[in-house]
């Protein structure tokens, strides 16, 4: 009786504790891919002003459709990494300093438009980002690009999915 009791106590005693545990956010395999490119890996530095163009491509890598619903400036959906030859990083503009901070000016609004959707498997979608209207390239040398986002910003079991690296020049 004695054996039969405890293991009741026992059993009660990991039923309690089991459903007091905090719940384990479970992180999964990303559904979608990130690849960017630039037509032209050269730029004379006099030809910056005219911008910058990546061309960024999510591509579905799951069995169901990735909703891409989101803000329309594709610009502000990603994080930027451009990272100079000697390992500083680019000088970042006001406009991606407000993507980055957006809560520092208490009079700005935030702009509702967006762009609904999904990407069914398999498929992929293709962003234009002018990179040069968030970071600085007015220095010549050379400059790696990354590009990543999470598969559910601000939540728990968010993944944060790298791009592809690509190297930018631009001259004197």
């Amino acid at each position: 009786m004695k054996n039969h009791t405890a293991a009741i106590a026992l059993m009660l005693l990991v039923g309690i504790t089991s459903t007091r545990a905090s719940p384990q956010s479970v992180k999964h395999a990303p559904d979608f891919s990130l690849m960017i490119s630039t037509q032209n890996q050269t730029i004379p530095k006099d030809t910056i002003n005219l911008g910058v163009a990546i061309e960024v491509v999510e591509r579905n890598t799951s069995h169901h459709d990735v909703n891409v619903s989101r803000p329309n400036y594709p610009g502000r959906w990603y994080k930027m990494s451009v990272v100079r030859e000697e390992g500083t990083s680019a000088d970042i503009t006001d406009e991606y300093r407000h993507v980055i901070e957006p809560h520092k000016d208490p009079d700005s609004f935030p702009n509702m438009d967006s762009q609904m959707g999904v990407i069914t498997p398999g498929h992929s979608q293709h962003w234009a980002i002018a990179l040069t209207n968030y970071v600085d390239l007015s220095k010549p040398g050379k400059y790696k690009i990354t590009f990543s986002r999470g598969t559910d910003p601000g939540e728990p079991d968010s993944v944060e999915v790298k791009s592809n690296t690509i190297t930018l020049t631009v001259t004197k």
